[in-house]
């Protein structure tokens, strides 16, 4: 038997542990992700919009962008051809998606891959599908698809950064991957006890807005996009929320539906979602809201592209996973996703993660980075501990820590250089060339923590999770403030390293040193918003 895992649609977590072989009877759909003509032509085009002052640039609607963008109809005749010579049923096409869905059983999918799937079960007990060996395709179909979703059933895309809860180790019945095992055998729940709350007070949004120094609007005009991968949004705990710090209650809408999750998920990502909902709304109360449910980060990136509803101009997403753990072809199709983004001027923020220099579900064990954060066009939001005189230090409490250190896989952008070498300069013995976060970071504090509803009642909200939505406020701020979005901002966030945009020489470590100017522990330090819109604002003239 082939038990060859690694592939370029597939990347197993290191705890995976083999059980079974799957039902070949059982049916599958697959989701093709098709590369758009004009891929080449667009990375060009980032490049020279970032170059460029976000006052002066030309972004692009979304109308424009799927027309610019679409699938050669060329493709979806040839991947129609090769799915019914398979047998396979087309379940859906779309040019401007750049998708085409089929469904087939197992066996029919082994045969046509020339693999073999089996059943795998993850640190939580939770049983996934997965195969064996390299996925075989037509040369001239191989270049064309990107990604193929559903491959690995029942597999978490991503995690909470941290696990702040005790939580109930359970299997569940429900899984969506119960159907491909062939005798399924009776998992043993291993109780637990969820901790009980108390009645706790901390930084509220006004607090922060005045200790950060951000821009004085509530983020009127803007629309906030949350990505989310789990966990049922509670309007009462907003309501709650709001009324408690005397703001006005957003908009906040669904777009998608909530993906199954296992059960010692479901809980944390309740307080995930409701945690970046209620600390966005405290930043930007007068701005628009969008939850879009995704099952991963691709998809989530997708169904902002594809709203045409909505006028997104920030995302926000709190879930990670360790640059191991993340396929080479979800690589690819994020760093696409995210030109496409670029192109339309949206501002895309992630957690840099809670494990210090380790990945996130590596169990302490792997150093590097964590997804969506370290992609170069994605802000990597760190975390300190944040006193009340304004006076910061990393934040770092038990094993949980501001997520930051150098990728083993991906060198750094040219943005990056100046930074790295300065710190290198400083600490020679970290030198190599990869790229690295955090970019900003602001409190992620459990005990000097921002206060959130949860379940009706006070709850610490913490971690780089709780820094990221905060961040996000920040920059919906700076594009109400300006009348224009600054989209992807962090080539020029770099340009002001060691300026009072930020405070930097942060004390501390996360397992790595800081320094002056840049570090691997808060980036490049916590930002001032005022200081930093009034140099947006000074380099208008200038810089092209």
């Amino acid at each position: 038997m082939n038990t060859y895992t690694d592939d370029f649609f597939q990347t197993l977590p290191p705890t995976a542990v083999y059980q079974t072989t799957a039902d070949n009877s059982a049916e599958l759909t697959l989701t093709f992700h098709l590369l758009p003509d004009t891929n080449e032509n667009a990375l060009q085009s980032t490049s020279n919009l970032n170059d460029t002052h976000p006052k002066k640039r030309q972004y692009l609607s979304a109308a424009d962008l799927k027309q610019r963008f679409a699938v050669n109809d060329n493709t979806i005749q040839k991947m129609t051809a090769f799915a019914r010579q398979a047998g396979l049923k087309e379940v859906s096409s779309e040019a401007e998606t750049h998708e085409m869905a089929v469904t087939g059983t197992i066996e029919q999918f082994s045969q046509l891959f020339g693999i073999s799937f089996h059943i795998y079960q993850d640190d939580n007990n939770n049983p996934f599908l997965a195969y064996h060996g390299r996925i075989q395709l037509p040369d001239e179909l191989r270049a064309q698809i990107t990604g193929i979703d559903g491959l690995n059933v029942g597999l978490q895309a991503g995690y909470i950064p941290s696990r702040r809860l005790k939580m109930m180790q359970i299997a569940a019945d429900d899984s969506p991957v119960q159907h491909f095992i062939q005798q399924p055998k009776k998992l043993t729940d291993l109780a637990g006890e969820q901790e009980q709350q108390p009645q706790i007070t901390g930084y509220s949004p006004q607090d922060l807005t005045a200790l950060y120094h951000f821009p004085d609007n509530q983020g009127e005009g803007q629309t906030v996009g949350i990505i989310a991968l789990g966990g049922t949004f509670n309007p009462s705990d907003l309501a709650t929320f709001c009324t408690l710090f005397q703001l006005e209650k957003p908009d906040v809408q669904i777009v998608g539906t909530e993906p199954w999750q296992p059960p010692q998920s479901k809980l944390i990502n309740n307080l995930e979602i409701n945690m970046d909902v209620q600390l966005v709304a405290g930043i930007v109360p007068k701005a628009k809201i969008i939850v879009y449910y995704a099952s991963s980060f691709p998809d989530g990136f997708r169904a902002v592209l594809n709203d045409t509803e909505n006028a997104v101009s920030v995302i926000s997403t709190s879930w990670a996973n360790g640059e191991s753990n993340v396929s080479q072809a979800e690589k690819a199709q994020s760093a696409m996703l995210l030109q496409q983004l670029g192109l339309r001027g949206i501002t895309v923020l992630a957690a840099s993660g809670d494990y210090g220099i380790y990945q996130v579900g590596s169990n302490n064990k792997v150093p590097g980075v964590n997804l969506p954060a370290a992609y170069d066009s994605v802000i990597a939001c760190g975390g300190t501990d944040l006193f009340s005189n304004g006076g910061e230090q990393v934040w770092r409490e038990n094993i949980n820590a501001s997520g930051g250190g150098f990728s083993i896989i991906s060198p750094p952008p040219a943005y990056q250089y100046y930074a790295l070498s300065n710190y290198f300069r400083q600490y020679p013995n970290y030198a190599k060339n990869a790229c690295a976060t955090p970019d900003l970071s602001v409190n992620a504090s459990g005990v000097n923590y921002t206060t959130m509803i949860f379940n009706g009642k006070p709850f610490k909200a913490a971690g780089t999770s709780a820094a990221t939505p905060l961040i996000a406020g920040l920059i919906a701020r700076l594009n109400t403030a300006l009348s224009y979005r600054v989209g992807n901002i962090n080539s020029f966030l770099y340009q002001l390293i060691g300026s009072n945009a930020f405070s930097s020489n942060i004390p501390g470590s996360n397992g790595l040193p800081a320094a002056a100017g840049w570090d691997p522990c808060t980036g490049l330090g916590s930002p001032n918003g005022v200081n930093l819109l009034g140099l947006i604002k000074q380099t208008e003239s200038y810089w092209e």
